[in-house]
């Protein structure tokens, strides 16, 4: 294909392929997928497309060869093991149609079940990026099957956290202050996320918020009295997933109160594997450990130091999986952590030492690599409080 646009810019974890041509009357992009791949399992959208919605069927390139066209808009134009489509729009009414989505699955029956890439868009076509016609426009689309389509089935309720501030409390009307915010988990099948195009919450089985998480004011509450708090979530395919257990949360009146951390620690097979979390307590305990879904035997239930962190996620996960621990030291303004060295399936006596010289705090910012030795994919869950 011959090369006359310039090279685009990728704009986040879901980012728009955007292009504008101010000087001509057309928009070219040629986008590298590193893997084999047929038309079938390709969708793309233009931005003035009227419906580009989960359910849309959106366009398929051509399966013949060569440079795009007004009449061949997209087609491949190299051979596996990579595959180089051309996109091509003539419609330079407005600049949404210059802006390009794809969607790439795992095999062309699209069916429930199946997996697929992030859909590259934005909300607003309104900003598309300006290209001129002296270079080409290109991109490299990431080979990581993210999501799986599939209801969001039944909701889980993560955590809450209290943030409250009392004044006069020996009065007998304190008044409250701050906030109370209600975590749903993200729905997983497997390795794989469930998007969620729309969400419920319920208090006393009146509808309230609708985004996943819920916060609320701390006045919104009586103390002593407890609320049913539920939460359900709608798919990115239009289909709602049934309730949560209900939560019972009554209100403690003073500051603070109970937190439940729902702590996620996953990793594609391949991928990255690293996980941002924190701790609700300086000493917290584990409870209602999965792994893949199912639950998980671990022994180590206590932790107030990373030795004992590590250890429990090695023990939801079956065998050896955790590589680094980090956290940024406030005091020496630098990231510190400990590289894990194992001797069989067991820690090393240093590494041992290392990790038990670091006391969990609540509210820092800690992060764990994982990666077992078969290479497979991580996918537990625990709660911490």
């Amino acid at each position: 294909m011959k090369k006359k646009f310039k090279v685009l810019r990728r704009v986040g974890t879901a980012a728009l392929i955007g292009l504008l041509m101010s000087s001509v009357a057309h928009a070219a992009l040629q986008v590298t997928f590193p893997w084999s791949l047929n038309p079938g399992q390709v969708q793309y959208f233009w931005g003035n497309d009227s419906d580009k919605s989960a359910s849309a069927t959106g366009r398929t390139p051509a399966s013949t060869t060569g440079s795009p066209s007004e009449t061949v808009p997209s087609k491949p134009d190299t051979t596996p093991p990579s595959t180089v489509y051309g996109f091509w729009s003539g419609d330079v009414t407005n600049a949404d149609s210059q802006c390009l989505g794809i969607r790439v699955w795992s095999d062309a029956t699209k069916a429930d079940g199946s997996i697929y890439t992030e859909f590259w868009g934005k909300t607003s076509y309104a900003t598309p990026y300006n290209n001129d016609a002296s270079s080409p426009g290109s991109a490299t689309f990431d080979k990581a099957y993210r999501y799986v389509k599939t209801s969001a089935g039944q909701a889980v309720i993560s955590s809450y956290v209290e943030s409250k501030t009392v004044t006069n409390p020996t009065s007998p009307s304190p008044t409250l202050a701050g906030t109370i915010t209600f975590n749903s988990a993200q729905p997983m099948v497997g390795s794989y996320e469930v998007q969620i195009k729309s969400t419920q919450w319920y208090i006393d089985g009146v509808a309230d918020a609708t985004t996943q998480s819920m916060a609320k004011t701390a006045s919104y509450f009586t103390s002593g009295t407890t609320y049913a708090i539920k939460v359900k979530h709608m798919s990115y395919w239009g289909s709602w997933g049934t309730d949560s257990a209900v939560l019972s949360y009554t209100s403690s009146g003073g500051v603070g109160g109970s937190s439940i951390f729902n702590i996620a620690i996953r990793r594609l097979a391949g991928g990255a594997g690293i996980n941002s979390f924190s701790v609700p307590n300086d000493t917290s305990t584990i409870s209602n450990a999965k792994k893949d879904g199912v639950a998980a035997t671990v022994t180590t239930t206590s932790v107030s130091n990373a030795l004992q962190l590590c250890e429990a996620i090695n023990q939801i996960q079956g065998g050896a999986c955790v590589r680094t621990f980090g956290y940024w030291d406030e005091v020496a303004q630098k990231a510190s952590g400990v590289v894990l060295e194992y001797s069989g399936s067991s820690l090393s006596m240093a590494t041992a030492t290392q990790l038990s010289g670091i006391a969990l705090q609540k509210g820092r910012g800690y992060q764990v690599y994982v990666k077992p030795d078969s290479d497979t994919a991580v996918n537990i869950t625990f709660d911490l409080q």
